[in-house]
């Protein structure tokens, strides 16, 4: 669907990790410290979401997590999306977890142990307060450096250039390519699948509107759809969802969002490049308000016209997390797929 579809790589439908290091992690359970450790860890996810990841752990087996890995801005994964695994061994947190990327990202080899000081490949340099939201934030950053290890690509291998085409194909990959995704990340995936499933049509005068904001051609035989998916992909998922609040706010945004589309174009258009994204991030933003929103004056709607929504008062958008949000989340995925 973008300009960076062409770079794609091939599809992943492997669904089961395949351990480097830690080979017992389906054989073997985990103690019982390593279960309350992990545990722990995960209900604190879901009550403050990790700055820069979400995590999913395996409801089959707790030493199997998953992560999606936002790339950090001003850096060439700026808006990609990648999704990795970790493998915790049965005595976590005494021992550090194997680390390997799924998602192609230009910097780590797919599916391949990754050499870093808290992964399997360094037990004698490992800290045991060391934290999954510390590994992951490691990760990130070593993601961002210029060191080599195992696990990581030929440097010689992957210009910036390519890296960048990787970072905006990245969603795409893990929608239309990844086997794994939809599985583990459901919340995600629906946010995905309301962006390029739409089957909302502009009409024949908005078209003209298209090609003012539009610089560059999209390579699709649908220019509409296409426009309105890439208006909107860059912009989500920039940031952890983990709490169902943060889906719901995000799903309505999009409703909105295409429910309004052609008013929002004829607004764009008066505005540069660098002035559309600054307002188009914005709009996605989860750490945008109804009174943001609002005062970017991108469309007319009553939703935004008061500080709290109609149906869901803003202490329902602050980000803690408890039971009846899972409960919620679950029953919008699931009401979302009758009505569709």
């Amino acid at each position: 669907m973008s300009s960076a579809s062409t770079v794609l790589p091939e599809c992943d439908t492997l669904l089961r990790p395949l351990p480097h290091h830690i080979k017992d992690v389906f054989s073997r359970d985990a103690s019982s410290a390593c279960k309350q450790v992990l545990l722990k860890e995960y209900q604190q996810a879901q009550k403050s979401p990790y700055e820069h990841a979400t995590v999913h752990m395996d409801e089959q087996n707790i030493r199997v997590w998953y992560f999606l890995l936002n790339g950090p801005s001003g850096t060439p994964y700026e808006r990609g999306l990648y999704l990795g695994f970790m493998l915790f061994p049965s005595d976590f947190p005494f021992s550090p977890p194997e680390i390997q990327i799924i998602s192609p990202t230009g910097r780590f080899k797919q599916r391949h142990a990754i050499c870093l000081s808290f992964s399997s490949f360094h037990s004698e340099a490992w800290n045991a307060s060391w934290t999954v939201e510390k590994i992951l934030l490691a990760l990130n950053s070593f993601m961002v450096s210029d060191e080599w290890a195992a696990g990581c690509t030929d440097p010689k291998t992957s210009s910036v250039e390519y890296m960048r085409s990787i970072a905006a194909a990245s969603k795409e990959w893990l929608y239309y390519r990844c086997s794994v995704f939809p599985d583990v990340f459901p919340q995600e995936y629906r946010v995905l699948s309301k962006i390029f499933d739409n089957s909302y049509r502009l009409s024949s005068e908005s078209v003209s509107n298209i090609q003012k904001c539009q610089e560059q051609p999209m390579p699709c035989s649908d220019a509409k759809i296409c426009y309105s998916v890439s208006l909107m992909l860059p912009y989500v998922l920039n940031e952890p969802l983990q709490s169902s609040r943060r889906f719901v706010r995000k799903m309505d945004r999009i409703d909105d969002f295409l429910q309004n589309l052609q008013e929002i174009l004829l607004v764009l258009s008066d505005h540069t490049s660098a002035k559309r994204s600054l307002i188009l991030a914005k709009y996605f933003s989860l750490s945008s308000s109804d009174t943001d929103v609002r005062n970017l004056e991108l469309f007319h709607s009553d939703h935004y016209k008061c500080d709290s929504s109609p149906s869901i008062s803003h202490s329902f958008y602050s980000d803690s997390e408890t039971d009846i949000d899972v409960a919620l989340s679950t029953d919008y995925i699931c009401s979302s797929n009758v009505s569709e």
